[in-house]
């Protein structure tokens, strides 16, 4: 395993270190919620060109030809390359994670090494868009017999997909076809409408905003009228997220199944995986959603309507589970079902000088939730199912006042027409995020601390980040944090419930690179 992990953290600091001078410069660049919430590539308009150079003044001067420069020829220089049709770029990350209040003899939280791939075409009418993700993670060669196969298939060594699609412009008709990831957010972290597609949970509070979303296969067809876009999308695939496996670290059901003896017992030390009831490919899982934008210089507004299958999913306890627990080898396989439900919403955003001031409103009808109690185990009277309809809501404020600076503050919740009894964790709590981004050193560094809490008390959990990004030279930069997890009061169920021992410090280098 020494081996194994040295070359990973070799590979990556080598590569750091060789970087040529045809990388990316990518410094961190001055971020605000406005920017976070950019669409992808396949959401820009076609229609767009490039602006003119500013001009400086300098030829505007008057008695110009008096400074001695008269009848000097003209100076021939090289104009400038055309921009290329296609492009293949791409990134080297090394993430190192280290427990930060465990005793064990596995110090190592995390030594994964990520290779992504990203080509891109674009002419007049055509785009073409083709991302790959690969990771392998050396912490799990160590001690290798304590985990669960479920949990070497979701973090060891993984491919994970982003986009990868097909789009036809048309004047003002749009085609996408294909893996796309197609944001429905205005609020960033806490959104309540943004249901399109899958993320990537297995790491909560850990993973990088850009990271999270996954793609997912559809058809996608936006008509633009003026400042009007309307856009209707077909979802065809049943992708439910990359989440932890449910006795891995991070689940929130590892500590919710411990907590009863007799199923920590029955339980503990077998092989336990999720299974979901949709299947991914099947026609019948079809998704629709529509939405209209409309934009303008005061004001961006949007109206939203799903007819989704919920991600999360709602768990139940398969049939025959004694049966299964008595046979000593057998796996066992929790039924997650993903049922459909309405959305409809309205959304909008405004700047007001230094302030972004971003709004949801969502009315989720018919969705499923679980009810049980967690100090009763996983047994059958404690998990259950309730159907209800809830109105949530989301605001999202930022202020950029200070040179450098931004703050961003982010508040949601929401109220049952009827609220289910004993609901497992309440979709209705209140949540907060506060996020503070500091550029320094000629933005070569920045310095970022952010906090969530679930409830209005943080009784349901809460999280507290920070970390140093600098670049220290063409596209490469180093990250050195902390996380810190607070699993909330006792018996109250929420995202980080039995992460008592999970704080970590982490350090990233990461170098990003042209291919062509």
């Amino acid at each position: 395993m020494g081996q194994a992990a040295s070359l990973s953290r070799g590979i990556a600091l080598g590569l750091l270190l060789a970087a040529p001078a045809s990388a990316q410069q990518t410094p961190p660049a001055q971020e605000t919620p406005a920017a976070a919430e950019t669409p992808p590539a396949a959401d820009d308009d076609w229609g767009e060109t490039d602006d003119a150079p500013a001009d400086d003044g300098w030829g505007a001067e008057p008695g110009w030809g008096d400074a001695g420069f008269e009848g000097m020829d003209d100076i021939e220089t090289a104009p400038p390359p055309p921009p290329r049709d296609a492009s293949l770029t791409g990134f080297v990350r090394y993430d190192l994670g280290l427990w930060a209040t465990r005793t064990d003899s596995r110090a190592f939280a995390k030594d994964r090494l990520n290779l992504d791939l990203a080509f891109r075409y674009r002419s007049d009418r055509w785009r073409i868009v083709a991302e790959l993700h690969g990771e392998y993670d050396a912490a799990y060669l160590a001690d290798r017999d304590r985990f669960d196969q479920p949990t070497l298939d979701v973090y060891e060594a993984r491919v994970l997909s982003g986009e990868q699609y097909i789009a036809l412009s048309l004047d003002d008709v749009e085609i996408t076809i294909g893996r796309q990831i197609v944001p429905w957010n205005r609020v960033d972290l806490l959104s309540v409408l943004d249901v399109t597609g899958p993320r990537d949970l297995r790491e909560p509070g850990l993973a990088d905003i850009e990271d999270l979303r996954l793609g997912v296969l559809a058809t996608r067809i936006g008509w633009f009228i003026g400042d009007h876009r309307v856009e209707a999308m077909a979802v065809h695939e049943a992708y439910f997220d990359e989440r932890p496996p449910p006795l891995g670290e991070f689940s929130p059901l590892r500590a919710f199944v411990l907590s009863n003896e007799t199923a920590a017992t029955l339980l503990g030390e077998r092989t336990v995986d999720w299974h979901h009831r949709q299947s991914r490919f099947d026609p019948a899982a079809t998704q629709g959603f529509l939405r209209w934008t409309h934009t303008s210089p005061t004001l961006d507004s949007g109206l939203y309507a799903a007819w989704a299958l919920d991600q999360q999913g709602v768990v139940e306890l398969p049939e025959g589970l004694i049966a299964t627990i008595v046979q000593p080898d057998a796996p066992i396989d929790l039924e997650l079902d993903h049922d459909r439900y309405w959305l409809l919403g309205y959304a909008g955003g405004r700047t007001l000088d230094a302030w972004i001031i971003e709004w949801e409103l969502a009315a989720t009808l018919g969705k499923a939730y679980n009810t049980g109690d967690p100090d009763a185990g996983l047994t059958p009277d404690a998990i259950g199912r309730d159907d209800g309809d809830l109105i949530a809501g989301a605001v999202g404020v930022s202020w950029s006042g200070i040179a450098e600076t931004t703050i961003g503050l982010e508040l949601a919740g929401g109220r049952f027409v009827e609220r289910p009894d004993d609901l497992l964790f309440p979709a209705d709590a209140p949540r907060l995020s506060l996020r503070v981004v500091h550029q320094a050193m000629r933005q070569k560094l920045r310095l970022l601390a952010t906090a969530s809490a679930f409830g209005a008390t943080a009784e349901h959990g809460w999280l507290m980040r920070a970390e140093a990004t600098y670049s220290v030279a063409d596209g490469a930069a180093i990250t050195a944090g902390y996380v810190h997890f607070g699993q909330g009061d006792d018996g109250e169920f929420g995202p980080f419930y039995g992460l008592d021992e999970h704080d970590r410090a982490f350090l990233r280098v990461r170098w990003d690179f042209d291919l062509y």
